[in-house]
């Protein structure tokens, strides 16, 4: 992430709320980990044609045991809201 923030505004988003209009590009790492409603805004954000890097860990395709079993930790310095 610190390479990124070298060349552009980085920040974190609250993954449970609409995502921002002003979000010009959306990373989003561990995409299997996200709830239902998480994934319901990410839908709406990528229907709209808004262009989004989803990265995806191919290790519970081929064993389930290794798919995350905990939802996604809020983003360190940020308080859930």
């Amino acid at each position: 992430m610190g390479e990124l923030k070298k060349q552009y505004e980085v920040r974190s988003l609250n993954p449970g709320a609409e995502i921002p209009k002003d979000v010009d590009v959306l990373l989003v790492p561990q995409m299997s980990s996200m709830t239902t409603a998480q994934l319901e805004h990410l839908k709406k954000y990528i229907d709209e044609g808004r262009p989004a890097l989803l990265t995806v860990d191919p290790m519970p395709l081929f064993d389930m045991r290794l798919s995350p079993s905990e939802p996604m930790l809020p983003p360190r310095g940020r308080t859930r809201g």
